[in-house]
C-alpha cells in the first residue's frame, strides 16, 4: 500500500472512531441525566473529546495534507517528512491525555471503593519515570483509568477491555518501535488502532444489550 494510500485509510478509520464516540457519548450523556450520576457523565466528557482528538487527527493528518508522494521520494529527511505526515497526531495528543484524565476521574467520582491516596503512590512515579515521552504517559493514565474502573467494578467487561487495549496500543507502538527515527508507518498504524477502539467500544457494547 502507498504512504498516502494508508494515510488516507487511517483518517477513514479515525473518522469512524469519531462517529462512534459521539454515538457513546449521546447514550452516556442520558444514562447520566436517567440516573443522576456524574461519573457517567465525566466519562461521557471523555469519550466525547476522544472523538474530537480523532477528528484533529485525521484532518491534520491527510485531509489537510499537500500532495503525498514528493515526502516519501527521498528529499526529505525521514525525521521531516514523518513530521509533516503527522502533525495532526502531534497535535492532537494533548487532547488524547484530557480524554483518559476525565476517564481517569470518572471512575474515582461516586466511588467509595477507590482510594486516591493509595493508587496515587502506584501511578505517580510511573508518571515521573515517563514524562518526557507523550505516548508513554497517555499510557499511563490509561491504564489507571483502567485499573481504577477493575477495581470500581469489579471486573474489567468486554467492551472496556476493548477500547482500552486499542487505546493502550496506539500509544504503545511509537515508543516500542521508535529507533530513532519515526518511521513513516508507525503514526498512521496508531491512528488505526485509535480509530478501531471507539468502534469496538460501541459494536460490543451494543451487542451486550
Amino acid at each position: 500500500m502507498l504512504p498516502s494510500s494508508f494515510l488516507y485509510v487511517s483518517s477513514v478509520a479515525a473518522l469512524a472512531g469519531t462517529a462512534s464516540s459521539l454515538v457513546i457519548f449521546a447514550r452516556l450523556r442520558e444514562t447520566s441525566r436517567v440516573i443522576g450520576d456524574e461519573s457517567v457523565m465525566l466519562a461521557a466528557l471523555g469519550i466525547l473529546v476522544f472523538g474530537v482528538a480523532l477528528a484533529l487527527e485525521a484532518v491534520g493528518n491527510a485531509l489537510l495534507h499537500p500532495a503525498f508522494p514528493q515526502p516519501f521520494l527521498g528529499k526529505r529527511p525521514a525525521q521531516v517528512t514523518a513530521l509533516i505526515v503527522n502533525r495532526g497526531t502531534l497535535l492532537s495528543l494533548p487532547l488524547y491525555m484530557v480524554s483518559y484524565v476525565l476517564m481517569a476521574v470518572s471512575q474515582y467520582v461516586g466511588s467509595v471503593d477507590v482510594r486516591p491516596g493509595r493508587h496515587a503512590a502506584v501511578v505517580l512515579p510511573a508518571i515521573l519515570l515517563v514524562y518526557v515521552d507523550i505516548n508513554m504517559l497517555s499510557l499511563a493514565v490509561l491504564a489507571a483509568a483502567s485499573y481504577m474502573a477493575i477495581v470500581k467494578y469489579g471486573r474489567a467487561s468486554l467492551p472496556s477491555a476493548a477500547f482500552y487495549t486499542a487505546s493502550g496500543a496506539s500509544h504503545l507502538l511509537p515508543f516500542l518501535l521508535n529507533t530513532g527515527y519515526l518511521d513513516w508507518w508507525i503514526v498512521p498504524t496508531s491512528t488505526v488502532l485509535r480509530g478501531l477502539a471507539p468502534v469496538l467500544l460501541l459494536a460490543l457494547s451494543t451487542r451486550e444489550k
